[in-house]
């Protein structure tokens, strides 16, 4: 199986970044990982038309993909600015690429409550009309 995995941030360092690349190395015989970074994204606006190029190479490997996996931080209760900007540009993109898709979350966070609030905000989005990703509900976050 192969499957895209996103960090959920544009910092040069993270700790879901090091979550990816550990899963990638662990899980090699059961998966092919790829890891994809947003940090060259532009913002998203709805005044450029054209979708940028480092998005739709996302959106293509994303199609091509049997799975994805968002490795999202936990900022203010929600996942990062730069995560969501990118979701908004993968939404104007048809055919979607996440509909029906298996998306599995993950996280890391120094708090006491790791990212469980931002892995809430990441769903609800997934789960707006028009994106419709299969989201994987865990009876524990991870």
């Amino acid at each position: 199986m192969k499957f895209i995995a996103i960090v959920g941030t544009n910092a040069s360092f993270s700790y879901n970044r090091k979550l990816l690349w550990y899963m990638k190395k662990h899980f090699t015989k059961e998966a092919q990982i790829e890891i994809v970074e947003i940090t060259d994204l532009p913002l998203f606006s709805e005044d450029i038309r054209e979708i940028p190029e480092g998005v739709q190479k996302i959106a293509e490997a994303i199609r091509e993909a049997d799975g994805l996996i968002f490795s999202t931080p936990e900022y203010d209760h929600a996942i990062t600015a730069a995560l969501k900007s990118l979701i908004e540009w993968l939404s104007w993109i048809k055919p979607q690429p996440l509909n029906s898709l298996p998306v599995m979350i993950v996280g890391v966070s120094l708090g006491n409550m790791g990212t469980v609030f931002a892995q809430e905000n990441l769903r609800q989005i997934l789960s707006s009309p028009g994106l419709d990703a299969f989201v994987y509900l865990p009876i524990n976050f991870f």
